[in-house]
């Protein structure tokens, strides 16, 4: 499976963060475009990710601490995946889901 990818750090309020953001949705929908026009073939840009890791180090440090305390390993980048939009939201309304894989 292909797919387009930001990685990055900082505020996800940041210009940086909106500027990455804005590039990979005007790239995936230029993609779209452009395989419908030369391929014949249209699908739907699903949603987009981007792993932008913001001040969320205490939280992520107790994650990893209680992840080997019980007996697992740390397996690749924690998640953060935030659930509104960082342009739209009050920085202290910004709700983050915050995933780590582990073995």
């Amino acid at each position: 499976m292909n797919f387009l990818v930001i990685d990055g750090e900082g505020d996800p309020a940041s210009p940086q963060y909106m500027a990455a953001i804005e590039a990979l949705f005007g790239v995936s929908y230029a993609l779209k475009f452009m395989v419908k026009k030369g391929k014949g073939v249209d699908y739907a840009v699903m949603p987009l990710e981007g792993l932008w890791y913001s001040a969320e180090g205490p939280s992520i440090a107790k994650i990893h601490a209680f992840t080997l305390k019980s007996g697992h390993a740390l397996s690749g980048k924690h998640h953060e995946i935030c659930l509104n939009n960082p342009s739209k939201t009050a920085p202290e309304k910004l709700k983050t889901i915050l995933r780590q894989p582990m073995k």
